[in-house]
């Protein structure tokens, strides 16, 4: 998997033990990404076993 996410990417881990958030603030920390300059964003899903360690 590790070969396969862009080079420079954010990457935004996305688990079912992880954090959640609304909508709002979601959009709110994609935004401003944007305004940091990250033109690159990677969603890395994990499955009900979790992630595996990058």
């Amino acid at each position: 998997m590790r070969d396969r996410i862009p080079a420079g990417s954010y990457r935004i881990a996305l688990c079912i033990e992880g954090a959640s958030c609304s909508s709002e603030a979601f959009s709110e920390a994609l935004s401003r990404l944007a305004l940091e300059g990250k033109s690159s964003v990677c969603f890395l899903i994990g499955s009900s076993y979790g992630l595996d360690p990058i």
